[in-house]
């Protein structure tokens, strides 16, 4: 069943593309445009003001549970209640603020950014929506209920525990792969070489990162090529030149980070922390902690917010779990093949 649903209109999603544009800004290293999106975010979702209560009913519904049949069914009417209960006319003004902001000082492409649970938060929406029919109603319900009473796949996918080899044959192969590439790479393939063997000890943040700046870089190089004579007249060339850059351009789409997702939760704690609003920063570091509590880097992030807020205890533990993690990435860290210092 197709029902038209306005995105704009629904503040769920408004709050998850910004959080996707957060995430971009900060792997950009664009403080401008990050400190707005902080900025706004504080605004427009604190506590008390409309769109943060609108907000909590989608969260009650999206958010997976492993219900029986009468308490999601409960749920659901129970929202459903509560959620008419907003002042419509003071959220759609709420919205149409948010919106003129976006607008103003970001890009309407803010609103194609891929949303993971998009089709949940749209069919909330509609299910809050009072014009419905009966028939259309239960439909919708109906699909709500396949989140709540089925368990949604893990965040991340399983991840694969890490056997350690003897030394003597790994360095046997170390020294098989230098022999035969070691003077023929170049030095970004080198680079690359290196952000991937090494991902395994941040779930590939780093590489994701140093793919998105290369993808970069390798546009700025090949769009310039636009511009040599031998390209402008040959018509062939040139069209193979845009095709290029369109590829370049679709992996990008395909190395965003999601919202949901382990390190971009550490990475809007990383923000909030650099804005010293360490409560914040605690809530997201908790957050993705209860993904993966062996992500070292945030284990330490959340030490430093623990620190600044006078929590000594905090301090402790968190310093141990980084003591702990790093023991055992000292023991079972891959070194890079191709002779390249960390």
């Amino acid at each position: 069943m197709k029902l038209k649903h306005n995105k704009k209109r629904n503040t769920a999603f408004l709050y998850e593309t910004l959080i996707v544009e957060l995430t971009k800004a900060v792997m950009k290293n664009d403080g401008l445009t990050k400190q707005f999106i902080v900025t706004t975010l504080k605004e427009h979702f604190k506590p008390s003001t409309v769109l943060w209560e609108d907000l909590q009913f989608y969260k009650a519904l999206s958010e997976p549970e492993e219900l029986d049949l009468y308490t999601a069914e409960k749920l659901i009417f129970e929202v459903k209640k509560d959620r008419a209960m907003i002042d419509a006319k003071n959220l759609f003004t709420e919205q149409s603020r948010l919106i003129r902001k976006i607008n103003k000082n970001l890009s309407k492409s803010v609103y194609s950014n891929f949303v993971p649970g998009y089709r949940s938060l749209a069919t909330i929406s509609q299910i809050f929506n009072q014009d419905l029919t009966t028939k259309q109603r239960v439909l919708l319900e109906k699909e709500l209920m396949k989140i709540l009473l089925t368990p949604e796949e893990s965040l991340q996918a399983p991840q694969e525990k890490i056997v350690p080899i003897d030394s003597l044959s790994y360095k046997l192969f170390v020294n098989k792969f230098n022999e035969e590439y070691g003077s023929s790479l170049l030095e970004e393939q080198r680079a690359l070489l290196s952000k991937f063997v090494m991902s395994v000890s941040d779930n590939g943040l780093s590489l994701r990162v140093y793919l998105n700046e290369e993808l970069h870089r390798l546009r700025s190089i090949i769009s310039q090529s636009l511009m040599l004579k031998e390209v402008k007249t040959d018509h062939r060339m040139t069209r193979a030149t845009q095709d290029v850059i369109q590829i370049i351009e679709s992996f990008k789409n395909v190395l965003q980070i999601k919202p949901k997702h382990i390190w971009s939760m550490g990475l809007i704690a990383l923000v909030y922390g650099e804005d010293k609003d360490y409560k914040q920063c605690i809530k997201w570091s908790q957050k993705a902690l209860k993904i993966n509590d062996d992500a070292t880097a945030i284990h330490f992030l959340l030490g430093k917010a623990y620190y600044e807020t006078g929590n000594y205890f905090g301090v402790l533990g968190e310093t141990l779990s980084v003591g702990r993690l790093k023991s055992i990435e000292a023991k079972y860290r891959p070194q890079p093949p191709v002779g390249i210092n960390l």
